[in-house]
């Protein structure tokens, strides 16, 4: 009981001190007459919560993909090297009667080409011809026109298949026409050596002449 009576004693001393002790809330009143909220209220029609939320942690498992993805990224191709647009070459060519009579007459020759078109080129050729006369073998020009086409062989590879057309005139003889299929293979970056199978045509004076061809030729092409 003694104890109570103290206990009691000590509230009653204490209260004053409580009294004078700042009341709740520790924190400056609001301005008299101000509405309840304290707070300016939300703009009509915005739906809670009234202020944007966080932004969203990027999670590991979604980082995770898109990096190993930047890392297996399939690395640019090399670029492929453009086709020569300009070449001269060096020929030797056996021509070989055939049907309408035997002869046997030699070519050399020299071309120049140039490529208006990835496939397709133009070219002047012009060849000293060695050939059968009538007692004895004779000289002679033969100037052309050839058109050439070819697809350039790819990255890699080194053989490409060309066809050619050429028309032209035997001095002191008449027209000539010549088809040609070839294999040209590059041993160089800038060389190719070319073997043609071709028929021709010799118009001459009398009568038009048939021959079957193989040439090879040495080519330099200009980049």
């Amino acid at each position: 009981m003694i104890r109570v009576c103290i206990g009691m004693a000590v509230l009653l001393a204490c209260a004053p001190t409580f009294a004078q002790s700042e009341p709740y809330p520790w924190y400056p009143p609001p301005p008299p007459g101000t509405p309840y909220p304290w707070y300016p209220p939300p703009p009509p029609g915005t739906q809670y919560p009234w202020y944007p939320p966080p932004p969203k942690p990027s999670s590991p498992s979604t980082a995770q993909p898109q990096s190993s993805a930047a890392a297996t990224s399939t690395p640019p191709s090399p670029a492929v090297p453009s086709p020569s647009r300009a070449s001269w070459s060096l020929q030797l060519e056996s021509a070989q009667g055939v049907a309408t009579g035997k002869f046997q007459n030699t070519l050399l020759a020299g071309h120049v080409d140039y490529s208006f078109a990835s496939r397709v080129g133009l070219g002047g050729y012009l060849a000293i011809a060695n050939l059968k006369g009538k007692d004895r073998r004779v000289n002679a020009l033969m100037p052309c026109a050839l058109v050439t086409y070819e697809n350039p062989p790819g990255p890699g590879h080194s053989i490409s298949f060309p066809l050619q057309f050429s028309t032209g005139y035997l001095t002191r003889n008449g027209p000539v026409a010549r088809l040609a299929a070839g294999l040209a293979w590059a041993v160089g970056r800038r060389t190719d050596i070319v073997f043609d199978v071709a028929t021709m045509a010799w118009v001459t004076r009398d009568e038009m002449l048939l021959s079957v061809n193989a040439a090879i030729e040495l080519r330099f092409r200009r980049h």
